[in-house]
């Protein structure tokens, strides 16, 4: 039995990494970064050029627990950064996954935590409270319903 309890911890420590779970007690969410896969739409120009600008999208499930049952809405959502931000530096891809996660879960919780919104009034607060989020971690970054076609799209869960 005690033979057991390094493989158990190993594997709650593999699931977590795989952002499986652990999202924390009372949280919800867990949406994992790797699912905002981030791609240059506008180059990085020469000197005096916009410093570039890449973009993910994500159709991203909000699940309310209701009496009648659970109700689900899939919210498309376009997350645009900078290449290059003033404030940041260089956002890498990992730097914006990391940040887009972060504030999607917490704009999941605030959108899930107000009952008896209509779909699209919960998919507008979520992407609000997302943008508000990310704009905080990285300035100028933006997130809206889906715009450009031709990009990866991925869905959670």
């Amino acid at each position: 039995m005690l033979a057991l309890i390094p493989l158990v911890v190993r594997l709650v420590g593999l699931a977590c990494a795989l952002s499986l779970v652990c999202a924390g007690p009372g949280a919800v969410g867990g949406i994992p970064p790797e699912l905002f896969i981030f791609k240059n739409v506008v180059p990085i120009g020469d000197k005096g050029s916009p410093a570039g600008w890449k973009v993910a999208q994500v159709a991203i499930s909000l699940v309310e627990i209701t009496d009648a049952g659970p109700i689900s809405v899939a919210c498309p959502i376009e997350v645009g950064v900078p290449e290059i931000s003033q404030e940041e530096g260089i956002v890498t891809d990992r730097m914006a996954q990391l940040a887009a996660a972060a504030a999607s879960d917490e704009a999941a919780q605030v959108a899930l935590s107000i009952p008896g919104l209509f779909s699209a009034e919960r998919c507008d607060l979520f992407r609000k409270e997302m943008r508000r989020r990310l704009q905080q971690a990285i300035s100028g970054a933006k997130v809206t319903n889906f715009q450009r076609t031709g990009l990866p799209r991925t869905t959670f869960p």
